[in-house]
C-alpha cells in the first residue's frame, strides 16, 4: 500500500489493514446497541466498532428558506414547521464531513432553487457531529437520518405527500438522504453529489445509497476511485442514473489528486493543524459535484450527459447521439429525468473554476491528406468558430497523425455558434521526447466533418484556400463545402 494513501486515512480517521481494505472489527465480542428516546436503538455499521452519538451531542437544525424569506432562514423543527407549505414542493440540502449549512455552496445552491421555483428549501445542519475522527462522523449519520425523517414525516401530517420531497446530499449526506429513504416509502428523489467513498466501499448495500432508497435516484460523480486509492468520493453507481463528468475521476480545475499533491497536504494538516486549507486543497475535485449541481438548476445549455461504454470512447467522438427526441441523453444535474436512459452517463465541463460549467457539444472529424509526401506528425490542433474569440483544443500535443489517418474528437464549448460557415483550424508541432525529429513541421487536413451534439446537424467544412497545407505556429479557414 502507497504511505501516501496510508498517512491520508490515518488523518481521515480510517483504518486500513495491510491488504487496503478497511478495518473490520476482528473481536468476537458482540457490541451492545445504543437506544435514545424517539429514535429507536441502533447497532454499529456492519463491520465497524463505532456507535452513533446522542442527537443532543449531534444537534441537527433545519432552516427553512422560501421566496418570501430567501436571506433570512426560519429555525424550523418537527414540532414547529412555521412557515412551511406542504402545497408546494420540498427540498432538502445536506452537507457532509467537516462542512456546515451556512457553507457558501450551501446557500447558493438553495438561491438557485428559489430563483426556478417557489418551494420550500430546508438546509440540514449537523455540524454537531461530522467533525473528526471520520468513523464518529460516519457513525452519527444513522441519527442525522433518523431525525430528518422526523420532520418529514411531521409534514406529511400537514398533507405533504412522500412524492414530492428531493434531498440533495453531499457526501456523507448523500448516504444520509439514503437513510432516510430506506424507511420513508415513496421518497420522491435523493440527488447524490458525490457520495461519500471511504467506509463505504465495504458497506453492504443497505447501509449505502442505492436506486431503492427513492421513486428515482441520480448521481454525480467527481472524485471517485477504485475503492479508496485516492478520492473521497464513490466510483461505482449508485443510482437509476449516475453522472460522470470528465470520467468520474480528476476535474479539469482541480490539477491531480494524488500523488505528491496528497502527500504535502497530509503533511500540512499534519505540521500547522490548518485542517480546514489542507482539507480544501484535497476535496476541490469532491466539491465539485456541487457546483455542477448548482450550475444545472437555470443553466441554459441542454447540460446534456450521453451514454458511452466509457469516458475514453466519449472523448473520442464514438458516443454522440441522444436519439431522434433525445431520449437517450439525460440533462445532467438537477433537471434528470426518471422518463429518460438511465444507468451510467458520461459528459464533459468547461474549464472555467466559475460557471458556466455546462455547454455545447460538438464532435469534430479531421481527415488527412493521403497524397501528402509528409509521413507523420505530432502536435496541437484547435479550432475557433467564425464569430468567437477563444479557441478550443481538438487534439494535445501527444496526438500522432498520419498520412491518411481520420481522427475523432468531441469537444464542449460555452456558447453555441450562431453561425456554421466558418472554422478556423490552427496547428503547432510537439518536439516531444525526439526534439521533433522524424515529424512533419506541417500538416494536410484535407477536410473537417462537424457534428453539432445537440441537434445532430452534420457539416463538412474545406479549406478556403487552394492548399490544405498547415504550417506549425499558423492557422487555415475553412468553409462549409
Amino acid at each position: 500500500m502507497s504511505p501516501i494513501i496510508l498517512l491520508l486515512c490515518t488523518l481521515l480517521g480510517v483504518s486500513l489493514t495491510t491488504a487496503g481494505t478497511i478495518e473490520r472489527a476482528v473481536s468476537s465480542d458482540v457490541l451492545p446497541s445504543i437506544c435514545y428516546n424517539d429514535f429507536g436503538c441502533f447497532s454499529p455499521r456492519p463491520g465497524f466498532k463505532v456507535l452513533p452519538q446522542s442527537p443532543e451531542k449531534i444537534n441537527t437544525e433545519f432552516f427553512l428558506y422560501t421566496r418570501k424569506q430567501s436571506t433570512q432562514a426560519q429555525l424550523i423543527s418537527p414540532s414547529n414547521l412555521g412557515s412551511f407549505d406542504h402545497k408546494k414542493q420540498i427540498k432538502l440540502i445536506i452537507h457532509g464531513f467537516t462542512d456546515k449549512a451556512s457553507s457558501s455552496w450551501v446557500i447558493n445552491m438553495t438561491k438557485e432553487l428559489l430563483k426556478l421555483e417557489d418551494m420550500n428549501v430546508i438546509t440540514v445542519d449537523w455540524s454537531g457531529g461530522n467533525q473528526f475522527p471520520y468513523g464518529q462522523a460516519t457513525a452519527n449519520t444513522v441519527i442525522v437520518a433518523a431525525v430528518v425523517r422526523q420532520l418529514l414525516q411531521a409534514m406529511i401530517r400537514t398533507g405533504a405527500q412522500p412524492q414530492q420531497m428531493h434531498l440533495i446530499g453531499h457526501s456523507l449526506g448523500a448516504h444520509i438522504s439514503s437513510y432516510v429513504g430506506r424507511d420513508l416509502p415513496n421518497l420522491g428523489r435523493i440527488s447524490g453529489l458525490d457520495p461519500a467513498g471511504p467506509d463505504f466501499y465495504v458497506s453492504q448495500i443497505p447501509d449505502r445509497l442505492d436506486p431503492s432508497d427513492a421513486l428515482f435516484v441520480d448521481v454525480i460523480h467527481t472524485d471517485g476511485a477504485p475503492k479508496i486509492h485516492s478520492g473521497f468520493g464513490h466510483l461505482e453507481p449508485l443510482g437509476h442514473v449516475d453522472f460522470y463528468p470528465n470520467g468520474g475521476s480528476a476535474q479539469p480545475t482541480c490539477g491531480s489528486n494524488t500523488g505528491a499533491i496528497l502527500l504535502q497536504s497530509a503533511w500540512s494538516l499534519i505540521s500547522t493543524f490548518n485542517v480546514g486549507n489542507a482539507a480544501g486543497t484535497l476535496a476541490c475535485n469532491h466539491m465539485s459535484a456541487v457546483f455542477y449541481y448548482t450550475d444545472s438548476i437555470n443553466t441554459p445549455s441542454p447540460a446534456f450527459a450521453y451514454p458511452c461504454s466509457d469516458y475514453k470512447s466519449f472523448e473520442q467522438g464514438l458516443c454522440t447521439s441522444c436519439g431522434s427526441s433525445s431520449d437517450r441523453c439525460q440533462r445532467t444535474g438537477y433537471h434528470a429525468s426518471i422518463s429518460k436512459t438511465l444507468g451510467t452517463l458520461y459528459l464533459m465541463t468547461l474549464h472555467g473554476v466559475k460557471p458556466p460549467h455546462f455547454g455545447f457539444n460538438f464532435k469534430f472529424i479531421l481527415e488527412s491528406d493521403m497524397n501528402d509526401n509528409a509521413q507523420q506528425t505530432r502536435g496541437t490542433i484547435k479550432v475557433k468558430f467564425d464569430e468567437q474569440n477563444e479557441d478550443t483544443l481538438l487534439f494535445d500535443q501527444n496526438t500522432l497523425f498520419k498520412r491518411g489517418s481520420i481522427k475523432s474528437k468531441t469537444i464542449l464549448v460555452a456558447n453555441k455558434p450562431a453561425a456554421m460557415e466558418k472554422i478556423n483550424i490552427s496547428f503547432k508541432k510537439s518536439l516531444g521526447s525526439t526534439l521533433g525529429v522524424g515529424l512533419a513541421g506541417q500538416w494536410n487536413i484535407r477536410s473537417i466533418t462537424m457534428l453539432d451534439m445537440q441537434s445532430h446537424m452534420s457539416y463538412r467544412f474545406c479549406p478556403t484556400s487552394n492548399s490544405s497545407m498547415i504550417k506549425s505556429g499558423s492557422d487555415l479557414t475553412y468553409k462549409l463545402c
